[in-house]
């Protein structure tokens, strides 16, 4: 048994049984293809793909066992060659990143800027796609990571990770009659043609979600990958523009303005993603970090050891900071505390901070990475709590209010 074995079985799969595609992609000849196939198949006894003639057509019962294992083999041997490289090479080498359009363009620049400014010998290779190309990608060994906004969580074989989280934004020329005084409603927008990203990408999930919900059907006239071609034909006069609120930069047209759609669409959340399993080099795991402060290397490699199909162990035990407003502690193992831990099963330490002092020890908090599991935030004004709210730091309760009749009343604006 020999790599070259194992990578034709992977690549015949890849490239959907077409062997003249499989010896291009391998640098090699259609028989010798054939024969690694035939030699491996030989070895362990077993046919591994279904023929017709001399063609593949596809995988047998035991070629779908036995393909996991030669992903798992060649996936061990990249990471092997990446660890020797770790050494030999030390910080100079290559680094694959595959991103949408909209996180290509809006969100990496000032990550890559600054990687380059500390790692000069990382040369970037820089694709672009839709989040399935971006996956796909992953999976082939091409990228070393994929950053998008959906689907990369949904692949057992990926690892991905929460950044930061966006909204949209509405787009329309200088005195538009969106900007008029009122209320931006779907109602009001619907009325309008409307321009936007393309099916599976930035969020268009979370638009046509939104519409659906409230029974509208709008017109789309035209949709495109690139923010910029929204603006382009938004600024033409063909329809208002719905697009990703980081494409609203210095470099937004003067003629155009934008309206804040927050409260219209849901929040998006964008992650960094690598191979479940894998290794990267040391500068790798820099990157992510320079991208996302919060994703240092140990919770990267942890998350990539854990099995995919991992469950959270259940909780026995939570801390809650909250915000005192009285002169004293309330009674600790009191009649409301006791009350929450006899309905939850859970123990519940309280870490009460004076109103006083609250936005020094939420600072202090954040910055040591020591913030309890439940914090009572009383101002989101503060330009920390604010930044790691943008970076992913806590999680968005608001789809799950509903479930609960007490916390479905809160009013919306609170």
């Amino acid at each position: 048994m020999n790599f070259q074995q194992l990578r034709s079985v992977r690549e015949a799969v890849r490239r959907g049984f077409n062997l003249t595609e499989v010896a291009q992609a391998l640098h090699t000849s259609q028989p010798g293809v054939s024969r690694q196939i035939r030699e491996l198949e030989d070895e362990l006894g077993v046919e591994i793909f279904v023929r017709a003639g001399k063609r593949l057509t596809g995988l047998t019962q035991p070629g779908q066992a036995v393909l996991p294992w030669v992903e798992r083999l060649l996936q061990d041997a990249e990471s092997l060659q990446r660890a020797s490289e770790e050494f030999t090479q030390g910080t100079s080498g290559v680094l694959g990143i595959a991103a949408t359009h909209s996180q290509a363009r809006y969100a990496l620049p000032h990550a890559v800027r600054d990687f380059r400014a500390a790692h000069p010998n990382v040369q970037f290779q820089l694709h672009q796609g839709s989040p399935e190309q971006i996956a796909q990608m992953l999976l082939a060994g091409t990228v070393d990571i994929g950053i998008a906004s959906h689907l990369l969580a949904e692949r057992p074989e990926l690892v991905a990770l929460p950044c930061y989280r966006w909204t949209h934004a509405v787009v329309v020329p200088e005195g538009h009659p969106l900007l008029a005084d009122g209320e931006l409603t779907l109602e009001r927008l619907a009325r309008y043609p409307i321009i936007t990203y393309d099916t599976g990408l930035t969020g268009r999930w979370s638009i046509d979600a939104a519409f659906k919900r409230a029974g509208l059907r709008p017109e789309i006239v035209l949709t495109a990958m690139d923010a910029d071609i929204i603006k382009t034909y938004v600024d033409l006069g063909l329809g208002v523009g719905i697009l990703a609120s980081i494409a609203i930069d210095d470099d937004f047209p003067d003629r155009l303005r934008s309206i804040d759609a927050r409260n219209l669409f849901s929040i998006n959340t964008t992650s960094v993603a690598v191979r479940r399993g894998s290794l990267l080099r040391g500068f790798a795991y820099e990157f992510i970090q320079t991208f996302a402060g919060h994703l240092t290397r140990d919770v990267v490699e942890a998350a990539q050891r854990a099995p995919s199909d991992a469950e959270p162990a259940p909780l026995d035990s939570v801390t809650w900071m909250a915000m005192l407003h009285t002169p004293t502690t309330p009674e600790k193992d009191g009649p409301v505390e006791t009350a929450l831990e006899e309905h939850t099963g859970v123990d519940i330490e309280f870490q009460w901070v004076p109103d006083a002092s609250k936005d020094e020890k939420i600072n202090a908090a954040l910055a040591s990475d020591s913030l309890a599991d439940i914090t009572s935030l009383t101002n989101i004004a503060n330009t920390s709590v604010r930044q790691a709210l943008a970076s992913g730091q806590f999680w968005d309760v608001e789809p799950f209010l509903a479930d609960f009749p007490n916390l479905s009343k809160i009013d919306e604006k609170t």
